[in-house]
C-alpha cells in the first residue's frame, strides 16, 4: 500500500506555540477525520486529554477542548456542527461555534454512561446504569431520556446505531450467557416517535422494546461491537494470560454476518495486549481496538521478543493478517503505537510511550508485507 508520506511531530507543533509544558504529552492518537480534518486526542502525563483538529493541507493544529474537560468517548454530531463527550461521567457537548461544551442533564437518575452513539442530530443512545442494572438509553440535547433496553434480569452494553438500527450486547445476569440482540430501523423509528415526547423522569412504565436474538455467545466473554452494516459486523472476545513479562489481554475477533438462514460468526484474527499498556492509557483499551476500514481491519499485536506493538491489517480479500512495514526508522522508535487509521489513501498512527516525552502523529508510506 503505497501513500503520501508526511510525518508530523505532534511534539513540535506545541513547542512553536507555547512554551516548555510541566506536563509534557504522553500519547496522540487519531479519533477520526472530517473532511480534511483529523480529530485526534492528546493524552497528558498527569492524566488529563485534550481532543485537537490538525489541518493535513495546512498544517494547522487548533484544539477543541480546553483543558478544565478529560475528554473520553469523543463522536461527531451527525450534521458536523461539534462532538459530543463523556467528561468525569457526564455527557457533554461541544460546538465549534462556543467556547464552553454544554452539560446534559439527563430527566431520569442514570449514571456513569458508555459507548455514546448518535441516532440523529437531537438523539443520541447510550449504555448507562439505572439501579442496579445497566440499560440502553436515548437522551436529546435538552436532557430528555428515552429508555429502550432495560431489564432487572440483564445488562445491556456496547451499543451501536447503524442503518437506524440499534444493536447491542445483552448478558444474562444469572447464567452469564451473551447474545447479541437487535432492533430494527422500523421497530426503534416508531418507538422513537411515540416516546420521543414523553421523557422517563422514572421507570415505573417502561415498557421494554421488540428485539430480535442475533447470536448468541454463551459464557464466553465479549466486548466491543462494531457494525459495519445492518447485516455484517464485528465483535472482540477476551480472556486473561499470565506471562514472564506480566498479564496478556489475549482478544479474538469474530465476523458477524447475516444470511438467509440467519446470523453467523466465524473467527478471523487473535491478538495480544499487555494490562501495563492497556492501564497507562486514559481511554484504556479503545486507541488500541482494531479500526475496520473497506478493505480490511487494522490492529496492533504485542510482540513479546521486541516489547513493542506491531501493526498488522486483516486483509478482506486475501482473508489472512499481514504485517504492515513502517520502515526502520520509524519502527525502531515506535513500539508503542495506537491502531492506524485509514484515512483515504494514507495511514495515521499514533502513539504513546513510557521513555520520552514526545507522541507522535504520523501520516506515513505504508508497505504491507
Amino acid at each position: 500500500m503505497k501513500n503520501l508520506l508526511y510525518i508530523m511531530i505532534l511534539w513540535g507543533i506545541f513547542s512553536q506555540t507555547k512554551p516548555a509544558c510541566p506536563d509534557p504529552v504522553f500519547a496522540a492518537y487519531p479519533l477520526f477525520c472530517a473532511a480534511d480534518n483529523t480529530f485526534f486526542m492528546q493524552q497528558f502525563r498527569s492524566g488529563r486529554t485534550q481532543v485537537g483538529i490538525f489541518d493535513k493541507n495546512s498544517g494547522w493544529y487548533e484544539p477543541v477542548t480546553p483543558l478544565m474537560y478529560s475528554p473520553t468517548n469523543v463522536m461527531l454530531i451527525p450534521d458536523g456542527s461539534g462532538i459530543s463527550f463523556i467528561d468525569n461521567g457526564i455527557i457533554k457537548i461541544k460546538l465549534f461555534s462556543h467556547r464552553s461544551a454544554q452539560r446534559i442533564e439527563p430527566t431520569l437518575p442514570i449514571f456513569s454512561p458508555s459507548f455514546v452513539q448518535w441516532y440523529s442530530t437531537d438523539f443520541l443512545c447510550c449504555s448507562a446504569q439505572y439501579a442496579n442494572q445497566r440499560g440502553i438509553f436515548f437522551i436529546n440535547k435538552a436532557g430528555g431520556v428515552v429508555p429502550v433496553l432495560y431489564d432487572h434480569d440483564a445488562y445491556y452494553g456496547h451499543p451501536q446505531i447503524i442503518d437506524g438500527s440499534l444493536f447491542c450486547i445483552r448478558k444474562h445476569v444469572q447464567t452469564g450467557c451473551n447474545t447479541i440482540v437487535w432492533v430494527p430501523n422500523n421497530v426503534l423509528k416508531s418507538y422513537i416517535d411515540e416516546h420521543g415526547e414523553k421523557y422517563a423522569e422514572n421507570m415505573s412504565n417502561f415498557t421494554a422494546i421488540q428485539t430480535i436474538e442475533c447470536l448468541s455467545f454463551g459464557t464466553t466473554p465479549v466486548a466491543f461491537l462494531s457494525m459495519s452494516s445492518a447485516t455484517s459486523g464485528y465483535i472482540i472476545g477476551y480472556r486473561q494470560n499470565e506471562t514472564n513479562k506480566g498479564t496478556l489481554i489475549c482478544f479474538v475477533c469474530y465476523h458477524l454476518q447475516k444470511k438467509e438462514d440467519g446470523w453467523t460468526t466465524q473467527k478471523i484474527f487473535d491478538f495480544s495486549l499487555p494490562t501495563i499498556f492497556i492501564t497507562s492509557l486514559a481511554e484504556s483499551v479503545a486507541p488500541l481496538l482494531p479500526r475496520y476500514a473497506p478493505s480490511g481491519i487494522y490492529y496492533v499485536h504485542y510482540d513479546e521478543v521486541a516489547d513493542a506493538l506491531i501493526p498488522y491489517c486483516y486483509s478482506f480479500l486475501l482473508q489472512q493478517s499481514q504485517k504492515i512495514n513502517l520502515g526502520d526508522n520509524l519502527a525502531k522508535d515506535s513500539g508503542r503505537l495506537t491502531t492506524p487509521m485509514q484515512d483515504g489513501k494514507q495511514l495515521i498512527l499514533g502513539g504513546f510511550d513510557k521513555d520520552f516525552d514526545e507522541a507522535l502523529l504520523v501520516y506515513r508510506d505504508m508497505e504491507i508485507t
